[in-house]
């Protein structure tokens, strides 16, 4: 019974992580409970001794009694239903303190931090708030009404009722400010916190996607797709890897792969290049995509050269003999984002598998082009005819070697 009219009064909780209020919300509350202990103890301590007035006392000690136990609920994490059970513990706090001490006491002006503490309750339904606030305004009204105009149980000298009204009124702006720098201090924290984690972010999208599409991807939804009529796709492949990864544990293997693999990220940075994927021991680049760039096919056989001097120093500094084929093609290319859980930034086209082609049907060592790459990097570099051999899927090409 009391499962199903939960929803009625409070809202599901969210899983901490998610839940963008519960920080604040916790602080406020706990430092709220802690204080309201200190000073009702105060209270209770100095009616006690100074004044001796049984009913006074009754009242403050109730009140401590509630918040020694409310402080360490709010600890547990039962943040609203300490601040439930506190919203009732101020209004009776307020309404008895008030007619016992009369109205020139200033104890009616907490029913005023009584409102105001219903908006830090976010887990609570309208009705919930809605009763509370009806509650509190209604005590607010009966004290204007009817305790301003009630003489008070105790006939207090006047010099005391006026420094307890000036106490009252420093102990509301205590709470007051500590409760807006609680609010304001945890809110430029939770603000850093989601700057930092944005950055986080996007630096984790940027190792898998093109800055230019991350960018879009951030401001747009839906299919991120183009079409680049002049690009230069390099596909290289470790010769004997497969072999030297038979005789070597996996960490070895790891080690040497990731070794490789990162300096040839670094040529593909340096040059402006974009790499596209590893598959396996492969790697993929792509001059003149994202970004256009009138010389891709020139600066991919840069990048193809430096990947062979880089592929012989390693093999020099750490005793391998592991050998490089590298193929190269331009032309057209359609690029674009696909995957919902993991993007991937992709290309496809006949380009694509061109590239594929002269690379699979390359030499160690060799940078394999085909007549597209080998027309627009003549007059850069010189390059000898491999003759026409048979390409899957295009028939007969005449390729070339990049001397």
């Amino acid at each position: 019974m009391l499962s199903e009219l939960k929803p009625l009064f409070i809202k599901p909780a969210l899983p901490p992580e998610d839940d963008p209020h519960l920080e604040r919300t916790s602080r406020v509350v706990q430092s709220g409970m802690l204080f309201s202990l200190m000073g009702h103890a105060t209270i209770f301590l100095l009616f006690t001794y100074f004044f001796e007035l049984f009913w006074l006392t009754l009242v403050n000690g109730i009140s401590s009694i509630t918040f020694l136990v409310l402080y360490p609920v709010s600890r547990m994490g039962k943040h609203h239903l300490a601040l439930f059970i506190a919203s009732f513990e101020g209004l009776f706090f307020a309404l008895s303190i008030t007619y016992l001490a009369g109205w020139e006491s200033g104890f009616y002006l907490w029913l005023i931090i009584q409102v105001m503490l219903i908006f830090v309750g976010y887990r609570w339904t309208w009705l919930t708030k809605t009763g509370l606030l009806l509650l509190s305004f209604g005590c607010l009204i009966f004290a204007v009404l009817v305790l301003k105009h009630t003489p008070p149980y105790y006939q207090i000298v006047p010099y005391y009722l006026e420094w307890i009204y000036h106490l009252n009124l420093l102990n509301i702006m205590f709470f007051s400010v500590i409760a807006i720098y609680l609010f304001s201090s945890t809110a430029e924290t939770a603000e850093i916190n989601l700057n930092r984690a944005h950055r986080r972010t996007r630096e984790l999208l940027l190792n898998i996607l093109p800055s230019k599409i991350a960018d879009r991807l951030e401001k747009q939804s839906g299919v991120i797709a183009d079409n680049f009529s002049e690009a230069s796709i390099l596909f290289s492949d470790l010769v004997g890897f497969t072999k030297f990864s038979n005789s070597r544990s996996a960490e070895e293997v790891v080690k040497v792969l990731n070794g490789i693999i990162t300096g040839f990220d670094r040529i593909v940075l340096s040059l402006g290049l974009e790499k596209i994927k590893t598959i396996g021991d492969g790697y993929m680049v792509a001059a003149g995509v994202p970004e256009i760039r009138k010389d891709h096919a020139t600066v991919t056989i840069r990048c193809a050269q430096q990947m062979l001097e880089f592929i012989g120093n390693f093999n020099q500094e750490n005793g391998t003999s592991l050998q490089l084929r590298i193929g190269i093609n331009s032309g057209t290319v359609v690029a674009g984002v696909i995957g919902e859980n993991k993007f991937t930034y992709d290309l496809w086209g006949d380009t694509v598998n061109i590239a594929a082609r002269m690379e699979s049907h390359g030499l160690p060592g060799k940078i394999h082009i085909s007549p597209n790459t080998h027309q627009l990097i003549r007059e850069s570099y010189e390059s000898e005819s491999r003759g026409v051999i048979q390409v899957k899927g295009k028939g007969e090409m005449e390729t070339y070697f990049v001397k």
